[in-house]
């Protein structure tokens, strides 16, 4: 009796001790997974931030760069500066005042954005721009950089007279297609980068008093397509450059003003430098805008019901520039009574309309448009869009549309040659 309590004591002290030992197994198990999740956890939040550094300071750099771009455009465009040194003085004054944006919205932990811009001069028209970004995230930074040549010299061609007399100095000049049908008549040189074959097409008794001008590297008996007595009054050439279109660079700081409506046979007058949501000038709609100076209206939209007319007056220039829908109804009076250069039409939307009997007289610059005119719509001045579709008795007649004394607001890029703003380098620093 006495040795069967000896040995189920012993049985219940081996128990406790297997017990034991396997609660400390279990936990010292528990411990080094613990140890190891604790472990993996911060090596993914480092990971994290390092590549939260990187993507936040590659957005910084991103934007700085084309910040830089558009301040060199709006510049350029202000045709204040005549030379290298006056243009990069206030080129770096601009650029030091850039903003660092906020990226911290799309991230979970704070990140410290350090930007710094130096500049180099590699010859009298070249400065080559250094931008250094540091993004902190916690611990952890990343820094990159971007070298970015500016050529003066290419920069000054931009403004060159060759370039402008190209677009600016002829009746039409459109990037891709001309299409003219039926009794159409221009009366001035047209000019297109198209090398598309039948890409300028002249059908039923179309006159074109002026020369043809074709995409560098085209054929003229591939490219220009005559029928039925169409006329060509000059010679059909061939591009030694291409010209790139760029796109609309719309004005900031406007006052907001709603809506611009006019009702039918309703007569109001303005004066410019407005933002508007929607020109609207409804049939027999008269609106008269008083210009001081070179004078700015922006809208999202234009249109001019049957019979509307718009006048200016005052001395300057009138620039409207439009996001996204022109359309002119028939009959409609667009500075008809005034110079051609006292109008500037520039839209960043993809069609325009001009209805029938429908008169414009001004520079309509489109790149992005598909100008469509429609029977008898004329146009005084010239016209620069994508392409142009014109119908039966159609016309436009070239008239100078470059004012003395005001920069044309579009600085025109020679599609070949040396490059303005070139990134040569972007990488880690």
């Amino acid at each position: 009796m006495l040795n069967r309590l000896n040995v189920l004591k012993a049985s219940r002290g081996s128990a406790f001790i297997l017990v034991l030992l396997s609660l400390t197994v279990v936990f010292s198990l528990g411990v080094s997974l613990m140890s190891v999740t604790v472990t993996n956890y911060h090596m993914d939040r480092t990971e994290h931030d390092y590549q939260t550094a990187y993507y936040v300071a590659e957005g910084a750099l991103r934007y700085h760069v084309e910040q830089m771009r558009l301040i060199m455009e709006e510049l350029c465009v202000s045709g204040n500066y005549d030379d290298a040194l006056s243009f990069f003085d206030a080129f770096m004054a601009r650029v030091s005042s850039i903003s660092t944006p906020d990226l911290n919205d799309n991230f979970n932990k704070q990140a410290h954005i350090d930007v710094d811009v130096t500049d180099t001069r590699v010859e009298d028209g070249k400065r080559i721009f250094t931008v250094h970004v540091t993004c902190t995230v916690g611990s952890l930074s990343r820094s990159l950089k971007s070298m970015v040549e500016i050529s003066w010299d290419a920069l000054d061609s931009m403004h060159n007279s060759t370039y402008k007399t190209i677009v600016f100095g002829g009746a039409i000049f459109t990037s891709e297609t001309m299409k003219f049908y039926n009794n159409v008549v221009v009366n001035g040189n047209i000019v297109t980068n198209t090398i598309k074959e039948d890409g300028v097409e002249l059908e039923n008794n179309v006159v074109i008093n002026g020369n043809i001008y074709i995409g560098f590297g085209g054929e003229p008996d591939e490219v220009v397509q005559r029928k039925n007595n169409a006329v060509v009054n000059g010679q059909i050439k061939v591009n030694s450059i291409n010209i790139e279109l760029p796109a609309v660079a719309f004005p900031s700081g406007l006052p907001d003003r709603g809506d611009l409506r006019i009702d039918n046979n309703e007569t109001k007058s303005i004066s410019g430098g407005s933002r508007y949501n929607t020109i609207e000038i409804k049939n027999k709609g008269i609106l008269t805008v008083r210009l001081d100076g070179d004078t700015v209206i922006r809208a999202n939209s234009l249109y001019f019901g049957n019979d509307a007319i718009l006048r200016l007056s005052g001395s300057g220039r009138l620039s409207i520039y439009i996001d996204d829908t022109i359309h002119i109804d028939n009959n409609s009076l667009i500075n008809s009574d005034g110079q051609a250069n006292d109008l500037l039409l520039i839209s960043a939307g993809s069609k325009i309309t001009l209805d029938n009997n429908s008169v414009y007289k001004g520079s309509l610059y489109a790149p992005n448009a598909d100008v469509q005119m429609e029977n008898n719509a004329v146009v005084h001045g010239n016209v620069v869009a994508k392409s142009i579709v014109m119908y039966q008795n159609s016309q436009v007649f070239f008239s100078n549309v470059i004012k003395n004394g005001y920069p044309m607001p579009i600085p025109v890029y020679a599609g070949s040659g040396e490059d303005v703003f070139n990134v040569i380098y972007v990488g880690e620093s």
